[in-house]
């Protein structure tokens, strides 16, 4: 999952790339903005096949890959109950 959310994220920021071990590194400071987030969510949803949750969108909530990742696996779990049942 990882190197698939970099990439995502990699491809929407202006300057430069980022790699794991900045995974806590502020993506405002890495060269996101307003308008790339939107596209990186969008990306994020087609490359995961998923839907963000409403409360999620915000930057504040998806700033960090950590962040987005600990988003994802959520989703991904709370997807993989769903169908249990």
């Amino acid at each position: 999952m990882h190197n698939r959310i970099l990439e995502v994220v990699n491809n929407c920021l202006e300057e430069g790339e980022l790699t794991w071990e900045e995974r806590d590194k502020n993506l405002m400071e890495a060269g996101l903005d307003s308008i790339s987030f939107i596209i990186m969510v969008v990306s994020l949803e087609d490359e995961f096949g998923c839907h963000i949750p409403d409360e999620k969108l915000q930057i504040e909530e998806m700033d960090t890959l950590r962040k987005i990742e600990e988003i994802l696996y959520s989703i991904e779990a709370d997807l993989k109950e769903e169908t249990a049942k």
